[in-house]
């Protein structure tokens, strides 16, 4: 039987080809195919989804080579002349123009999705996302939505529902603090900052764009395990298909809490500096990663921590056991100083939704990505010395 496939590039108009029994497909960053009527693959690309007989697979900016097979036929799949696979943006209460800027480019990925988007998310609010959620699923695309069960207000039962997003709320008694969204399986959006008013135009954030398929397919993979299996929280387990990727701006690789040992990476990370940590974060109570700082901190690394002001009140924060032992400093964000970073050394960054929590570890669900990469390293380690320095004058 013959297949119609449909080559789509940004600026390309759309080429119908007659496909043979092998048919090599050259992709960039962003293009995508659609191949109709197609018997049921045995195998398939990461990211892509097949549905009703029809394929569809985006590619993403790292270079890879991919094979589709069915029965009878099979394609190569060539992603070439890769670019810049990550891209990482920060928000804070005095970059309100960055901030729009940056809303704005998320904006116009979810407007640019070709086939789904799934969002797993905290808490949702902020009009623009929810509004350019709303027009993708009118058009047809895939959007689907986990949401924590606590924070259900009027975008979540009732305007996205009403406009063809679906959203499911979650069965954790603990919480269900993931932050990430899967566009067309290229782009992963992650990082610490919820889908809201407050986190996108006021709070300390940081959010960074993936555009790697084996990397989203990770998280395709976790959202189903949620949406369609609805499970959460220690009942989770399905193994990742790519632990680690070495994509061309570094290795990357993908935790899932509760089912990874975040912490003991945390740790180990932690007892391998030799130069330097910088940290970033909200929640920190967790005594043994302090601990671990002191000790780094008395072997001669630089240690420098800057956390939340108000969660440091807390008679167990691990602000009191760290003051006085090691530089740490309170943020004055007069709203919410809401990063969960780590810098190690020069080269290596951990971010996501973790808090250095033991419900972070043990009950929430939660998403992180450790990526050793100088770039990366680089662009967090200039935004936490523009914070240190300006909370410190």
């Amino acid at each position: 039987m013959k297949k119609s496939l449909l080559l789509i590039c940004f600026l390309v108009f759309p080429l119908i080809l007659s496909l043979g029994y092998k048919t090599d497909i050259y992709l960039s960053k962003g293009d995508y195919i659609n191949i109709s009527d197609m018997d049921t693959p045995s195998y398939m690309p990461p990211g892509s989804i097949y549905a009703d007989r029809n394929f569809f697979f985006r590619a993403s900016s790292s270079q890879a080579t991919y094979t589709l097979f069915t029965a009878q036929d099979s394609w190569n799949i060539f992603i070439n002349d890769p670019s810049l696979d990550a891209t990482v943006l920060f928000y804070d209460f005095d970059t309100q123009q960055k901030n729009l800027s940056n809303i704005k480019y998320l904006e116009s990925l979810i407007d640019d999705a070709k086939r789904y988007i799934y969002i797993s998310i905290y808490d949702i609010n902020h009009s623009t996302i929810a509004d350019a959620l709303k027009r993708a699923a009118q058009k047809g695309i895939e959007v689907k939505m986990v949401t924590e069960t606590q924070n259900q207000n009027t975008f979540t039962s009732l305007s996205l529902p009403r406009n063809n997003v679906k959203v499911l709320f979650d069965t954790n008694s603990a919480l269900m603090h993931d932050k990430f969204i899967v566009i067309d399986g290229y782009c992963l959006v992650t990082g610490s900052t919820n889908l809201t008013n407050n986190c996108l135009e006021y709070n300390s954030n940081n959010m960074i764009f993936i555009f790697n398929n084996e990397i989203a397919e990770n998280y395709v993979q976790e959202f189903k395990e949620q949406f369609e299996q609805k499970i959460f929280g220690k009942k989770a387990g399905t193994e990742k298909p790519f632990p680690s990727v070495l994509t061309d701006v570094g290795t990357i690789s993908t935790y899932f809490t509760p089912e990874d040992n975040l912490k003991q990476e945390i740790l180990k990370n932690i007892k391998e500096c030799t130069k330097n940590i910088y940290m970033m974060i909200f929640t920190f109570t967790d005594p043994d990663i302090a601990q671990e700082l002191i000790c780094a901190s008395e072997r001669g690394v630089e240690v420098k921590v800057i956390t939340e002001e108000f969660q440091s009140k807390a008679s167990y924060a691990a602000y009191n056991i760290l003051k006085g032992k090691i530089d740490i400093i309170l943020d004055k964000n007069s709203k919410t100083f809401h990063h969960k970073v780590i810098i190690f050394d020069d080269n290596k960054v951990l971010t996501g939704s973790f808090n250095f929590t033991g419900a972070a570890q043990d009950k929430n669900d939660e998403n992180s990505l450790i990526i050793e990469s100088n770039y990366i390293n680089n662009v967090y380690t200039d935004e936490f010395m523009r914070l240190w320095d300006s909370y410190t004058k």
